[in-house]
């Protein structure tokens, strides 16, 4: 809701009244004040400027307008036209963090003469076709204007936004200025000159707003604070918030959406834009490091486990000499890390073709530094990183023509345009680092990919020069080329377990790297809202950790489950309707039935859940296999999920069965087979009671017929047809007496039984 509030207290006549010789204006201001109600009090106040008595309003989430009570410009006419002006400040405070808008509004243009009564005006100077403004020199006689600049002169119109780009803050730090003009000659006759002038502060909201300020609001980030300057931080720009920014097209190379950002870990600013390709990228090289170490962390940067980057130095970019994290010299092989700032106050060389940006060199890395420490020595072959020193929700871009890559930018968004590409990243030629040289600075650009090559101790990176753009050389490791980072999505980005079915497989590949190892992270199912947790566990794999709950009748969809595809939501017929839920199990072997866990089978840790016969869990898809260890192809589980395989023969569970390669991640040499007896480490490291149990990131044994919180059965996608056609696989694992607590990943069971579903992403 919002209210006009006028202070007719402090409404005070102002009169312009011209003497033959002097004349005197003075402007009427009605204080007009819009704001969100909230708790509100009226109060006087000290102009700061001029210490005249004003009109504000403190509320919460407020806005006060106030301006002097009156100001004077004084002219001594002549007979071709005396020009004179005065300046009127307007303050604004307000606690609003999206800021305001101040309008200035008045149905009076003219400035009428009341003293002597007369019908005289001075009308406001004249209006021009498009826009156009007035000089003082040129400034119409015998007219009144104002002026936001002191140079260009309007007509007084209607309405004028005086802040177009808004603002907030306090009186002291946040003045608008408006200077009001006239020309007068002598046939101006002399008198009292009366005009009412509105000063209307808007509050704005979040729908007002647009570009990154706008998506940042929206994602509900905080600006850092640091030496007095407020950004926000550029960890704080995932991939969602640069989605709500509008991209760009193409030919936008010299004004697209930026914003000036910090680096929380060391309060660098930097600039960021969205460019064509639909993704936001560093338009700076990085500077991130220094003469002290800096200790990184998953939360700051794109890395899985803590991390210090060493100090710079110049002696470690070489074959000959291996750095320790210190930057003391070793032994012979390649650089663990370097990082040179030797240079990064320089100012940055850019293509000639772009000739309005200024920049500086920032540092430079070998491959080593580049990927955090993930790839360093000589004999490592490592085909790709999915770690690096960039920001959290940043990466270094990819080699291959993906989408978040530099051969996707120049080969498809910008059409193979050297200029336009070169212009819109804004590359730096600063050449590189190598055996304590700078080579070639002014002629060259070079620039980290997230590919190592696996056949020799080399890494791919971009090469820039004035005429040239090459995706596919190579350098040693221990050069130190520039990075450049891109925005990736992560984990955070995602709201349903359906979100990963739409992810192509870069950005799925992303998202997985961004979630920390064995730590659940929430997200819903779209088809009922309800939440589950997930996580990486052990063997790498994303699993749910929290058994699926789906009611019986619920209708099952392409769209959002783990079904054919051509069956969309909005289509009358689904492809799946699941059985009504009942509180007892079904004899027969192949009918889908759902069992619902009463109110007193509920653990008060982990909640109610439903029961599925294999019928119900593979949507009856696994009915109709005839052969041993095969798996259904669809599941009850969401799109981009699935259950997880079993296998009974030694030449494939070890490479085929998901429950297989879970627990040997976590059991190790002890699983040599697929059951494992009188341990319950599995258990220990995958249970809600444990020291080492993630949480609720693990498994959480359920007994078929009660929750018990010490059994676990679970189905597999895996029929036992040709040799067992009422049977299907599934794991069993016990915290207690079962198998002497143990784990079994292939066990078979009628059809009929009523086990829990875990599903795999896919």
């Amino acid at each position: 809701m919002k209210l006009i509030h006028t202070n007719t207290n402090n409404i005070k006549k102002s009169l312009l009244y011209i003497f033959p010789i002097i004349a005197v204006a003075t402007f009427t201001l009605v204080l007009t004040v819009i704001y969100n109600i909230y708790s509100i009090s009226n109060s006087s106040a000290i102009d700061p400027s001029t210490g005249s008595n004003v009109f504000t309003v403190n509320a919460a989430n407020s806005l006060g307008v106030s301006v002097a009570d009156s100001t004077t410009l004084n002219i001594q006419p002549t007979s071709d036209g005396a020009f004179n002006s005065t300046p009127l400040t307007i303050y604004v405070e307000t606690d609003n963090e999206y800021g305001y808008t101040l309008t200035m509004t008045t149905t009076t243009p003219n400035l009428k003469r009341t003293t002597p009564l007369s019908d005289g005006t001075v009308p406001t100077i004249e209006t021009l076709a498009s826009g156009s403004s007035f000089t003082s020199d040129t400034f119409t006689t015998n007219r009144w204007g104002y002026t936001l600049d002191n140079t260009n002169y309007y007509a007084i119109p209607g309405s004028v936004i005086i802040n177009p780009s808004g603002t907030s803050g306090n009186y002291e730090d946040n003045p608008n200025v408006i200077t009001f003009a006239a020309k007068l000659d002598n046939a101006t006759p002399s008198g009292n000159y009366l005009t009412t002038i509105n000063f209307i502060a808007t509050a704005k909201t979040p729908a007002d707003l647009s570009g990154f300020d706008a998506a940042f609001i929206f994602a509900g980030a905080d600006k850092l604070t640091h030496d007095g300057e407020s950004y926000y931080a550029m960890q704080d720009l995932t991939y969602s918030v640069c989605s709500y920014v509008a991209t760009p097209s193409s030919s936008n190379i010299d004004s697209y959406p930026t914003i000036t950002v910090f680096d929380s870990r060391d309060y660098e600013k930097y600039t960021i834009g969205k460019l064509a390709d639909g993704n936001c990228w560093l338009l700076d090289n990085l500077r991130l490091g220094g003469d002290s170490p800096i200790a990184l962390t998953p939360a700051d940067t794109n890395i899985a486990s803590n991390w210090t980057l060493p100090a710079s130095g110049t002696t470690c970019f070489t074959e000959s000499a291996n750095c320790d994290n210190s930057g003391n010299l070793t032994h012979t092989g390649y650089t663990v890390a370097a990082v040179d700032a030797s240079y990064s106050n320089e100012e940055a060389t850019y293509r000639s073709d772009y000739i309005n940006i200024k920049g500086k060199t920032g540092n430079y890395y070998n491959y080593c530094a580049t990927t955090a420490g993930i790839i360093c020595n000589s004999d490592q072959n490592v085909d790709n990183s999915k770690y690096d020193v960039c920001p959290s929700n940043w990466k270094i871009p990819s080699y291959d023509n993906v989408s978040t890559s530099y051969s996707y930018l120049y080969n498809v968004s910008y059409s193979q345009s050297i200029i336009n590409f070169t212009n819109a990243l804004r590359t730096t030629l600063v050449g590189i680092q190598s055996h304590g040289t700078r080579y070639e600075p002014g002629n060259r650009g070079d620039y980290w990919m997230s590919s190592a090559m696996s056949d020799g101790p080399a890494a791919r990176y971009m090469y820039v020069d004035g005429n040239i753009i090459n995706m596919e050389t190579i350098n040693y490791r221990f050069y130190g080329n520039s990075i450049r980072c891109v925005s990736r999505q992560t984990i955070s980005d995602l709201t349903y377990m359906q979100d990963f079915a739409s992810l192509s497989s870069t950005d799925k590949t992303d998202v997985i790297n961004s979630m920390l190892p064995e730590t659940t992270y929430t997200l819903k199912d779209k088809r009922d809202n309800q939440d589950y947790t997930i996580a990486k566990l052990k063997d790498g794999k994303v699993w749910m950790t929290k058994n699926l709950n789906l009611a019986g009748g619920t209708a099952l969809y392409s769209d959002t489950s783990d079904v054919p595809s051509g069956y969309p939501s909005s289509a009358s017929t689904p492809y799946y309707r699941l059985p009504e839920s009942s509180t007892h199990s079904s004899a027969m072997a192949n009918r889908a039935t759902i069992y619902n866990s009463n109110s007193n089978d509920c653990n008060s840790d982990i909640g109610c859940y439903s029961f599925y016969s294999y019928a119900a869990a593979t949507i009856e898809s696994g009915t109709y296999i005839t052969e041993d260890n095969e798996d259904a192809p669809y599941s009850i589980c969401p799109a981009g999920w699935r259950l997880p395989t079993s296998r009974t023969a030694e030449s494939n569970y070890q490479t085929e069965s998901d429950y297989y390669k879970l627990a040997k991640a976590y059991l190790g040499a002890s699983m040599n087979g697929t059951a494992i007896s009188g341990s319950s480490s599995f258990y220990d490291n995958l249970g809600p009671d444990t020291v080492a149990n993630f949480q609720t990131s693990g498994l959480i044994p359920y007994n078929f017929t009660k929750v018990d919180h010490t059994n676990g059965f679970y189905w597999s996608s895996t029929r036992m047809a040709a040799t067992s056609p009422d049977y299907s696989l599934f794991m069993i694992f016990s915290k207690t007496n079962w198998l002497g607590g143990g784990i079994q990943t292939a066990t078979s069971d009628m059809n009929n039984a009523d086990l829990a579903v875990r599903c795999l992403l896919k």
